[in-house]
């Protein structure tokens, strides 16, 4: 989709993309292509917050999970299987026994909400919706004479952009109220 236009990030950053003279592209054509640049900025973000949220969450579900396991693992090692709660060491065997109880719990909810796989799926996202605002960009700021057909470039887009929904996660509700 991105031609070999050379463009000033000059004139990207500053949203120059008014209409030139002798261009082919419609004031309305323009306009559209501002409002889907817009738009895919706001769901990059979001994107960008999911995976941020995600790889957080990933990073300390497998913090507690490293922790438990090394309780479980010391529990094997140590031999504690006293039942007696007169024995001193019966506080240390109930102690590692919940602390097994708790790895698997938390495995379980670390495989049903899979926050690395989700982390991974956002910045993908988020990466597909830079690549095609900076493809818009390229084609907004460059000259009249180097622009493509307006026509097929909004079908270009808009074809890109299903492909990135469909195969995009769901923007958590909480982050489009932030």
């Amino acid at each position: 989709m991105s031609g070999e236009v050379e463009v000033s990030l000059n004139e990207l950053e500053k949203g120059l993309y008014e209409k030139n003279e002798g261009d082919q592209w419609t004031d309305d054509e323009i306009k559209l292509l501002q409002g889907i640049v817009r738009k895919c900025e706001y769901k990059r973000s979001k994107h960008d917050d999911a995976e941020g949220k995600n790889r957080s969450s990933n990073k300390y579900m497998s913090m507690a999970l490293v922790l438990f396991a090394s309780f479980s693992a010391l529990g094997g090692v140590t031999g504690v299987t006293s039942l007696d709660t007169t024995d001193p060491q019966y506080g240390l065997y109930v102690f590692l026994t919940v602390s097994g109880v708790l790895l698997a719990i938390l495995s379980g909810w670390n495989n049903v909400f899979n926050y690395g796989g989700k982390a991974e799926s956002h910045r993908a996202s988020k990466v597909s919706y830079g690549a095609l605002v900076r493809d818009i960009k390229v084609q907004l700021a460059s000259g009249c004479d180097r622009r493509v057909d307006c026509e097929k470039f909004l079908i270009g887009v808009t074809n890109a952009q299903n492909e990135i929904e469909n195969t995009a996660l769901g923007i958590p509700p909480m982050l489009h109220e932030q």
